[in-house]
């Protein structure tokens, strides 16, 4: 789909924004707005599919820093789960998932989501970050 000039809009105003169910906009709407605003207009120049892979490239990168920098760790993995999104994207294309039954194609698209959170939210960042945190918070509830 969609040489240089190609793409069309997706569900919901998007240009270039993957449609499907681990594209939609309501995931994490700051980051995807973010894509749509800062990132997709820079992008524009690319093929469809080389659009859509980049700006899932981006947020892993913008994971990282949010992520992986202040755990200290960790690297790679965020960008990791992106780029294995990326591909899911695509996947759901070939598969056809639009056309499968709306249970089984939320199934697989929480399931995806799901599964490799451990991969975006590592044992770096839940060590390093989250669990001082929730202890700075039980302390301040105190």
């Amino acid at each position: 789909g969609g040489g240089r000039g190609g793409a069309r809009a997706a569900p919901g105003g998007c240009p270039r924004c993957p449609g499907g169910g681990l594209g939609r906009r309501r995931w994490n709407r700051p980051f995807v707005e973010m894509d749509r605003v800062v990132f997709l207009p820079l992008l524009t120049w690319l093929p469809a599919r080389a659009a859509r892979f980049g700006v899932f490239v981006i947020s892993g990168v913008l994971h990282e820093v949010a992520i992986s920098f202040p755990a200290g760790g960790g690297w790679g993995l965020p960008l990791g789960y992106f780029t294995l999104h990326a591909a899911l994207v695509r996947a759901e294309r070939i598969l056809r998932i639009d056309r499968w039954a709306p249970a089984m194609a939320r199934i697989w698209t929480l399931g995806w989501v799901l599964l490799p959170l451990p991969v975006l939210f590592h044992a770096a960042f839940r060590t390093r970050v989250v669990l001082p945190f929730a202890q700075a918070l039980q302390e301040v509830a105190r």
